[in-house]
């Protein structure tokens, strides 16, 4: 729906042009990728919770305003101190999280994993995935003489890991997770680079992945990187169901 002519108004007065904003359906891709949610009222709150149960700390506290009934302009512009004031609460959140991502960030060790260290890969696995490899394929897999297994630890507890197997110079990536609790950190990122690093090293001369079409973090993740979408596949995924995204990157 389109802005009221009062609220284009009061923003406008700081700056901020909203006569051509629509709103949009809040999904949980869309959801958990946002920096920051200020809820309007405590009804959208408790939809809130309900919808992104565990990361709701991204939410801020409900704002009093009420849409229903005629509004005047004095009650927009209470209602834009309210929110610029609490839009400047949660910048200086941010800014405190922000440091302390980054100290866990510089403490995370990058290193190969070990055939001891399978049952930490299938804990992280259950953690981030529908369908969690088990120990003997996680095992598997990183006894394959093409694979490269690279983990992220902290104080020898891995909070993050990446894989891939390559064949004739093309490398494919088979997951890369991160600790729900390490997120945001750019744990990701260091493991994807760290996986190029080791693809150059090895003559490889391109990456592919597949990711899905709703994992809106990820593709910019990747998009970041310099991965390409070439191809979808329709209804790859289950659990819930979505389409695969292809990726590639030339090295």
């Amino acid at each position: 729906q389109v802005c009221s002519q009062n609220l284009v108004r009061v923003a406008g007065e700081i700056g901020i042009d909203l006569s051509n904003h629509t709103a949009t359906h809040i999904i949980r891709e869309l959801a958990v990728w946002a920096d920051w949610i200020l809820p309007q009222n405590e009804s959208i709150f408790r939809g809130l919770r309900q919808y992104l149960n565990k990361d709701l700390t991204k939410v801020g506290r409900p704002l009093r305003f009420e849409q229903s009934g005629p509004k005047t302009l004095d009650d927009y512009r209470q209602v834009r101190a309210e929110v610029m004031a609490c839009c400047g609460r949660l910048v200086r959140k941010l800014m405190t999280e922000n440091r302390e991502e980054k100290k866990a960030n510089q403490q995370a060790v990058l290193r190969p994993i070990t055939l001891e260290e399978v049952p930490q890969v299938r804990r992280l696995e259950e953690l981030c995935f529908s369908h969690p490899w088990t120990e003997q394929g996680i095992a598997d897999e990183l006894a394959k003489p093409d694979g490269y297994f690279c983990g992220a630890f902290v104080e020898d507890v891995l909070v993050g890991y990446g894989s891939l197997w390559a064949v004739l110079g093309q490398a494919t990536v088979n997951n890369i997770a991160v600790n729900p609790d390490c997120r945001k950190q750019g744990l990701g990122s260091r493991i994807l680079q760290a996986m190029e690093e080791h693809c150059v090293a090895n003559g490889i001369e391109s990456i592919t992945l597949e990711v899905r079409s709703q994992n809106l973090a990820a593709r910019k993740l990747y998009q970041k990187h310099g991965f390409n979408e070439d191809g979808c596949r329709k209804g790859f995924y289950r659990d819930p169901p979505d389409d695969g995204i292809i990726m590639t990157k030339q090295l």
